[in-house]
């Protein structure tokens, strides 16, 4: 298994806002060819904004090693481009009016809970905004299971990703990664105030 596999299945736990539409089958040709044509949407905007900034922050370094006060201006030019696709993108979430909810996030699905059934094999449009940093992601997902929930109402729904953009893929596997390393660290910084 080579390791792009392997990060693709690592599973995160985490809250995030999901817009999930279902597609019909006699639409799903038009939905995935319209996914493809429209990749410039707020929220892919924002995680373009994302991917830019790690893809630069090795030249970052270098020019910092070079020319401290550059790279500190170009260091606070990103954050303001940054903050302004957090604050597009907090607006629109706000705006569709969708309270976080509880994800099963990878590379390769996201699993939630759902009020509505959606049965196997349709195909979704998901609109999914990270939290707490507002990255969004837009993608076309099939789904995989859907069964009752046996605590409340609802469904637990299992999706496998069908398109995104490979950038935002990327940012999902970055944003897991980080976040099961932040929970290492809570770990061992939890276990060596017991010893």
């Amino acid at each position: 298994m080579s390791t792009r596999q392997k990060r693709e299945y690592f599973r995160q736990d985490c809250e995030a806002i999901l817009h999930v539409t279902p597609i019909e089958n006699r639409h799903e040709e038009a939905a995935v060819a319209n996914f493809k044509q429209n990749s410039e949407s707020g929220s892919s905007l924002a995680s373009k904004f994302a991917a830019s900034s790690r893809e630069t922050e090795s030249l970052l370094k270098r020019i910092s090693a070079q020319t401290p006060d550059v790279a500190s201006y170009l260091s606070a030019l990103n954050n303001k481009v940054e903050l302004l696709a957090r604050m597009m993108l907090k607006r629109d979430a706000e705006n569709g009016a969708a309270a976080p909810r509880h994800i099963d996030l990878s590379a390769k699905g996201v699993g939630f809970n759902n009020e509505v059934k959606l049965p196997v094999g349709t195909l979704v449009k998901v609109r999914l905004i990270l939290l707490p940093n507002y990255t969004g992601i837009d993608l076309l997902s099939r789904v995989m299971h859907c069964s009752p929930q046996s605590s409340s109402k609802g469904f637990s729904i299992g999706t496998l990703i069908e398109h995104i953009d490979e950038g935002d893929r990327e940012l999902i596997i970055h944003f897991v990664l980080d976040r099961q390393a932040a929970e290492l660290r809570q770990r061992r910084t939890a276990l060596d105030g017991e010893a």
